[in-house]
C-alpha cells in the first residue's frame, strides 16, 4: 500500500492567514495537494491539520488533527505516521504548501521506488531537493522519532547512502507557498 502524509498543520505566520483557505484554480491549496497525490495512484492520503480545521471530505482521505503543532513539523509527521495501515510499503511525505507538484512527477517517483534499490526516493529540480519524499515502510519507526521543525531532513541526511535523488522537470517539487508573494507567483504559474 502506498500512503501519503500531507503536512498541513503549520501556523501560516508568513502568509498572514491560514493557507488551508487559499484557492488555486477553483480548489484550495490543500485540495490540490491531495488530489495530485490521488491522481498519481497513491492508495491513501493522511492529511495532518490544525485542530478544528474545517475541510471538505474526500474519498481515500483521512484527516488527522495535530494538537501539538507548536512543537514543529516533526509533530505533524509523527501524527500522520501513527496508525498506518499494516500493508503500507511506502510512505510519501508531502507538504500542503507545494500544491503544484504534478501527478506525473509523483508517479515517476513511485515507479523508481517500486524498481527497488533505494529506501528513500526524492525529487531534484535544477539541483534543489524537493518533495514529496518517499520512505520505505521499514523506516517508519525511525521517522516516528524525528524531532524539531526540520521534519525528516536530518534522517534523509543520515540515510544518504540508501537514498536516490531523481531528477525531474517540475518546479512544483520546490515551489513553496509561504507568503502572499509566493501565492501571487503560484497564480501566475497556473
Amino acid at each position: 500500500m502506498r500512503v501519503a502524509i500531507v503536512l498541513a498543520a503549520g501556523a501560516s505566520r508568513r502568509m498572514g492567514r491560514p493557507k488551508l483557505e487559499l484557492e488555486l484554480a477553483g480548489k484550495t491549496l490543500v485540495e490540490r495537494s491531495v488530489q495530485n497525490l490521488l491522481d498519481a495512484s497513491v492508495d491513501r492520503v493522511r492529511l495532518v491539520v490544525p485542530p478544528g480545521a474545517a475541510l471538505a471530505s474526500m474519498k481515500d482521505l483521512d484527516v488527522i488533527p495535530n494538537p501539538n503543532r507548536e512543537e514543529g513539523l516533526s509533530s505533524s509527521l509523527r501524527a500522520g505516521l501513527r496508525g498506518l495501515p499494516q500493508k503500507t510499503r511506502v510512505v510519501l511525505v508531502a507538504l500542503a504548501d507545494k500544491p503544484l507538484v504534478k501527478p506525473e512527477t509523483i508517479k515517476k517517483l513511485l515507479d523508481v521506488f517500486e524498481q527497488g534499490g533505494a529506501k528513500v526516493v526524492y525529487p531534484v529540480y535544477r539541483g534543489e531537493q524537493g518533495h514529496p519524499v518517499l520512505w520505505d515502510a521499514g523506516l517508519v519507526d525511525e521517522l516516528s522519532r524525528v524531532e524539531g521543525d526540520r521534519g525528516a531532513k536530518s534522517m534523509l541526511e543520515a540515510h544518504g547512502s540508501e537514498a536516490l535523488a531523481v531528477p525531474v522537470d517540475d518546479v512544483g517539487v520546490c515551489f513553496d507557498i509561504d507568503t502572499p508573494e509566493d501565492y501571487a507567483a503560484a497564480l501566475e504559474l497556473l
